[in-house]
C-alpha cells in the first residue's frame, strides 16, 4: 500500500490501520508499538485471557496484568495449566558435567518423535540446545515448581485475579496446555519463555495411561491419599476458590483436548469437599456454561454409582441458568460390546445402559440452548 509522497500513516482513517492490526499476533503488535508514539497509541494489545500455573513466570505475568489499570479490565478468561513437570530417571541428581545423556534421551524420545510437519516446528527441531542445557533448564523448572507448590502462590494469585478482573467470565482448567512438542495447545507465558528449540518431556498433569489410547481407571476418591488427590491439584484449588470467593464467573470449562485423562468421576459417588465445592459453584446465579470431562474406567464393575446414585444429577440441577452443558468420558473399548452380548458385565449387557434423564436434569435448565 502506497500513501503517496505527501501522505503519511497519520493521515489514514483510524479504522484502516486498526483493521490491519487486528490481523497481527500480539508479539508483532508489541514490536510495532515501539516504532513511534502514534503507533503506540493506536496499536492496542489484545489481552482478553491470562494464564496461570505452578510456575513463577506465569504467576509474575499474571500479577503484572492484574495490577495494570487498563489491561486488567479487558481480561475475560483465566486459563489454569494443571500439568506439572515430573521428576524422572534420577534427573534431580544430574549435573551439567555428569549428565547421563542416554537416560535423558530415553525420557524425551516420545516428544522427539513428533512429525515435523510445520515449518516453525522444523526450525525448532533443528535448533535444539545441547542436552545438558535442556536438562539444566528442566531442573530449574522443577525447582521453581516445588517452591510454588510449597508457597501456594498460584492459588493466591488466582484469588487476587478474581478481585482484579471486572470483566472475567470464564475459567478454563486444562492438563493439556503443553500439547505436543513445539505445538502447545496454549502458549502460556512460561512456554513462550522456553529457550528456542527446548526439548522436554511433555507434562500431562492428570492420570494418563502409558498408552494414550487406553484411559486410566477411576480409583475411589474416598480411599485416595492427599498425595493421590494432588494429581488434580489445580482443579481442587480453583473450585475451592470459586466456591469461597465472590465472583462473576459464568463459564467453567474442563479442557482435556481429547486426551484420555479427566477428572475422577468418583467424586460424585458420595459428598466430599470437591463435590460440595462444585455444588456451591453451580448454585450461584449466572452460571451459563459447564464443560465436564470424567474418568469412568472401573465404574462398569461396580454398577456405575457415580451416575446412578443421583449425586451428579443433584449437583447439576443447581445450575438453574445453564445454557450450555458438555460431558465427555473416556472408557476403554469392551471386546464383548456387541448389543447382543449376554456376557455378564459385558458391554452389551443392559446393566450398563443408563437413562440420560437420570444424569441430566434438563427440566431444571429452562434456558438450555
Amino acid at each position: 500500500m502506497s500513501l503517496g509522497a505527501d501522505k503519511n500513516l497519520t493521515d489514514l482513517p483510524i479504522e484502516l490501520p486498526s483493521l490491519v492490526f487486528s490481523q497481527l499476533w500480539n508479539r508483532d503488535i508489541k514490536s510495532l508499538r515501539l516504532t513511534c508514539t502514534f503507533l503506540k497509541e493506536i496499536a492496542r494489545l489484545r489481552l482478553n485471557r491470562v494464564f496461570l500455573s505452578a510456575n513463577p513466570t506465569n504467576i509474575d505475568v499474571f500479577y503484572s496484568i492484574a495490577n495494570h489499570n487498563t489491561f486488567r479490565k479487558e481480561i475475560t478468561e483465566i486459563i489454569y495449566d494443571d500439568a506439572r513437570f515430573a521428576s524422572f530417571y534420577g534427573i534431580r541428581e544430574f549435573f551439567p558435567d555428569e549428565i547421563d545423556e542416554d537416560a535423558w534421551t530415553d525420557s524425551i524420545k516420545v516428544a522427539r518423535s513428533e512429525r515435523p510437519d510445520h515449518i516453525a516446528r522444523t526450525k525448532q527441531i533443528n535448533s535444539q540446545p545441547p542436552l545438558k542445557i535442556c536438562c539444566q533448564y528442566y531442573q530449574d523448572l522443577l525447582q521453581q515448581q516445588d517452591e510454588v507448590l510449597i508457597s501456594r502462590s498460584d492459588e493466591e494469585a488466582f484469588i487476587f485475579g478474581l478481585e482484579q478482573f471486572p470483566a472475567l467470565k470464564r475459567v478454563t482448567i486444562t492438563p493439556a496446555a503443553h500439547g505436543w512438542l513445539y505445538a502447545p495447545l496454549y502458549e502460556t507465558h512460561m512456554i513462550r519463555a522456553f529457550p528456542y528449540g527446548f526439548n522436554y518431556l511433555i507434562p500431562r498433569g492428570w492420570p494418563i495411561h502409558g498408552n494414550l489410547h487406553m484411559p486410566p481407571s477411576a480409583g475411589l476418591w474416598e480411599d485416595m491419599t492427599e498425595r493421590e488427590k494432588g494429581q488434580w491439584r489445580g482443579f481442587r484449588i480453583i473450585t475451592r476458590a470459586l466456591a469461597q470467593v465472590e465472583h462473576n464467573i459464568s463459564e467453567l470449562i474442563i479442557d482435556v483436548n481429547q486426551l484420555p485423562t479427566e477428572l475422577n468421576c468418583t467424586i460424585f459417588n458420595n459428598p466430599c469437599e470437591e463435590y460440595n465445592n462444585l455444588v456451591t459453584i453451580l448454585s450461584k446465579p449466572g452460571l451459563r456454561r459447564l464443560d465436564l470431562s470424567l474418568i469412568v474406567g472401573g465404574q462398569e464393575h461396580f454398577g456405575w454409582p457415580a451416575f446412578r446414585d443421583g449425586y451428579i444429577r443433584r449437583a447439576l440441577s443447581k445450575a438453574k441458568d445453564l445454557e450450555h452443558f458438555s460431558l465427555s468420558a473416556t472408557l476403554e473399548a469392551d471386546p464383548s460390546a456387541s448389543l447382543r452380548s449376554t456376557v455378564p458385565g459385558g458391554g452389551g449387557s443392559m446393566a450398563h445402559f443408563i437413562p440420560l434423564q437420570s444424569v441430566f436434569p434438563v427440566l431444571e435448565w429452562p434456558n438450555l440452548q
